[in-house]
């Protein structure tokens, strides 16, 4: 038996059919995956493609930098032949690195100002995903014919550095370590490249092709702070827009059985509530294909209705548009706070769902807290999450304000942890590329996309966060949403927490 956490078996799938497929891990033929609700956002990353200059131009440092495989090669090759073969190398290098930074500083950038409406993601890194609408107007042009060169180019250079392999490998008596390894390095090398024509192939794919809508294009644009350090350009990312059947193929027909858990795969609609997971992950498919799907449903070991309160407040004023500092959204927000603290003296974990909320609280809150012995902790981009939950164990009393990163997989028993705030339901941001490419597959086919994607997410995340105050003792939990009757989109019912 071998334990492994989800990124390994990410690395498994991505590798899956390919040459270093056993280096990840021996073969196996049953398979079990706890917290299995992530299995479709694992897999989503184990299929995204991405492709910058910084990667570029790294590859070609590895192939003909001063460390590289050419200066290495070059003291072994003796006939002219080889050496030629090598200055050649070194020069499609060099129109490579030419080409790339023509695509990445000139013509995508560029492309990107004059595309209207593109949509935007403000995070640390503004994504801008693409449609093929977008992608077929004429501004485009450019962008696409240095992409097919540079394709071109990063095709010949994965074949030039194999070429090179092979004859090093014929040529040459593999005693020394650095040279066996430079022959893998190769391999490695060149399946580098080819990823990064396959990113550039789909990326560039053209619109009315067939397999356009097979996946999802965006650009992630660095911040002006971060451009001015890497000057890098944009990244270029690729997504599918279901993973259903590549994970049909690379994983469950390859298992003669398989089981899958979690506290909260189930959401809304039929099959026990189990049909979105099966839905989204594939495992519809094998159904279809004659294999057996045993669903089983497990009450809650907790007694959430003794000993846990879920409480809604609805009169908040409507959150402010954008990222703004300061909103009587938050101030009312900091006010049901801090009632709700000092109610239960601390000993609480408010989720929140920016950086920008968890300072403004921490400004405001914070010292009226500590005013009153009740210490205000914080999730920090310069401290490591555990460390910060560490802190907030040993202080029983203290408060703890969070994001995302701590909706799941926060064990706090004990007394350090009696309530959850929640400042508004875990929906996905919609301008998340890959989020609202696969709500537009979903409508594009008749379906809802809010009922058939957000809500579903939205749910497992709820139950997720529930779990936090729920352990291994009694709490009190305690929600909050604001209801608008203007909302843009429907508000739902409740969402479905545990018993009680």
């Amino acid at each position: 038996m071998v334990v492994v956490n989800h990124a390994l078996l990410r690395s498994q799938i991505c590798t899956s059919g390919g040459e270093t497929s056993d280096l990840v891990l021996p073969p196996y033929r049953h398979l079990v995956v706890d917290e299995a609700h992530h299995l479709e956002e694992v897999a989503t990353q184990a299929f995204t493609l991405s492709f910058s200059l910084e990667e570029c131009l790294r590859l070609l440092e590895d192939g003909t930098g001063p460390r590289g495989l050419a200066p290495l090669w070059e003291q072994r090759l003796e006939d002219e032949a080889g050496l030629r073969e090598l200055r050649e190398y070194l020069a499609l290098a060099e129109r490579t690195r030419h080409t790339a930074e023509s695509l990445f500083l000139l013509s995508v950038p560029q492309a990107l100002e004059r595309t209207p409406g593109v949509s935007r993601w403000p995070e640390d890194d503004e994504a801008r995903r693409l449609t093929a609408g977008e992608l077929s107007l004429p501004q485009w042009d450019a962008a696409r014919r240095d992409a097919e060169e540079l394709a071109g180019l990063l095709s010949s250079f994965a074949s030039s550095t194999l070429r090179l392999r092979d004859r090093i490998s014929a040529t040459s008596v593999l005693e020394e370590q650095e040279l066996v390894l430079s022959l893998r390095r190769a391999e490695m090398l060149a399946e580098r490249a080819g990823k990064g024509l396959e990113t550039l192939t789909i990326f560039f794919l053209s619109p009315r092709s067939d397999d356009f809508s097979r996946h999802l294009r965006w650009a992630e644009v660095p911040r002006t702070a971060h451009a001015a350090a890497s000057d890098s350009g944009p990244r270029l990312k690729c997504a599918p827009v279901s993973v259903a059947e590549s994970l049909a193929g690379l994983l469950f027909r390859r298992l003669d059985a398989a089981v899958f858990t979690s506290a909260s795969l189930r959401t809304t609609g039929e099959r026990k509530g189990f049909s979105f997971f099966l839905r989204r992950t594939g495992l519809d498919r094998m159904e279809g294909e004659g294999r057996e799907v045993r669903l089983l449903a497990v009450d809650s070991p907790f007694d959430y209705a003794r000993r846990s309160l879920l409480l809604a407040v609805r009169d908040l004023p409507e959150p402010a548009a954008g990222p703004a500092a300061s909103s009587p959204y938050l101030d009312e927000i900091c006010r049901v706070c801090g009632e709700v603290i000092r109610a239960v003296g601390g000993r609480t974990l408010v989720l929140l769902t920016s950086h920008q909320q968890i300072a403004y609280l921490r400004s405001r809150l914070g010292p009226l807290l500590e005013s009153e012995g009740i210490a205000c902790l914080s999730q920090s981009r310069d401290l490591p999450n555990a460390l910060v939950l560490e802190r907030f164990r040993e202080d029983r009393d203290s408060v703890l304000l969070a994001t995302e990163a701590f909706w799941e997989g926060v064990d706090v028993p004990g007394e350090s942890l009696s309530a959850v705030i929640m400042a508004k339901l875990p929906f996905r941001h919609p301008g998340d590329p890959v989020v609202a490419g696969r709500v537009e597959d979903l409508e594009r086919r008749g379906e809802n996309g809010w009922r058939s994607y957000y809500l579903p997410l939205a749910l497992t995340l709820f139950r997720q966060g529930i779990g936090r105050l729920m352990r291994r003792s009694g709490g009190w939990w305690w929600s909050w949403t604001p209801v608008f009757s203007n909302a843009p989109t429907p508000t739902p019912s409740a969402p479905p927490s545990p018993p009680g």
